[in-house]
């Protein structure tokens, strides 16, 4: 769900440090009108600027929302209870010219710098941190984040709820199952296929 960026109520649910970022980011492309919904912070304005109104999702009115929580189990719960009760999930990309030829999931976040080149595809409630790269026929699994100056080079399969930690390489045409950690500076030189956190270069998992 992309929409008219001035003038839109927009809420983002989850005010801490990464929906801080994304709101920074939001406000400098030109949205106007950003509230917060978060479950511990009502009352509250974020960076003294977006006001915290909402606790849960069914005090909300019917705003695009985009979760902005980093933890991936916690947004992928509350973007489909958002979607189960008929409601449509927002999209946000700070530079569209960065992934014209790349195909974007309903809640996913392209931050700032955030490259995404032909035939990659994203999935739902994906983060593509600040600065990240994500290479040609790679696909990303719902619900991952890749997280600032990680690499995921030509053909690379991520899955669901992975982490790619900050500037960790995937090398290509390499597939990594669901529910896999791949620690910060991590280099990933053969398929994942059995869940858990990875490390080093070569990444092998953390026993």
């Amino acid at each position: 769900m992309r929409v008219h960026k001035k003038n839109t109520e927009i809420c983002l649910f989850g005010a801490g440090g990464h929906g801080r970022v994304v709101a920074s980011q939001m406000t400098a492309c030109g949205y106007e009108v950003l509230k917060f919904a978060d479950v511990s912070k009502i009352g509250e304005q974020v960076d003294g600027k977006f006001p915290v109104l909402f606790k849960e999702l069914s005090d909300i009115p019917h705003f695009p929302l985009l979760v902005t929580v980093g933890n991936n189990n916690v947004r992928k719960t509350i973007q489909q209870q958002w979607q189960t009760l008929g409601n449509k999930a927002l999209t946000f990309s700070y530079d569209e010219s960065y992934h014209s030829l790349a195909s974007i999931g309903a809640g996913s976040m392209i931050l700032k710098m955030a490259t995404i080149n032909n035939g990659a595809v994203i999935g739902e409630g994906v983060i593509v941190n600040t600065g990240a790269i994500v290479e040609h026929d790679t696909q990303v699994g719902d619900y991952s984040h890749i997280s600032p100056g990680a690499v995921l080079l030509g053909g690379s399969r991520i899955g669901q709820l992975c982490h790619i930690g900050a500037n960790a390489t995937v090398l290509p045409q390499i597939s990594i199952c669901d529910n896999v950690i791949v620690g910060a500076g991590a280099t990933v030189v053969q398929n994942i296929t059995q869940s858990g956190t990875y490390v080093g270069t070569p990444a092998r998992i953390l026993r």
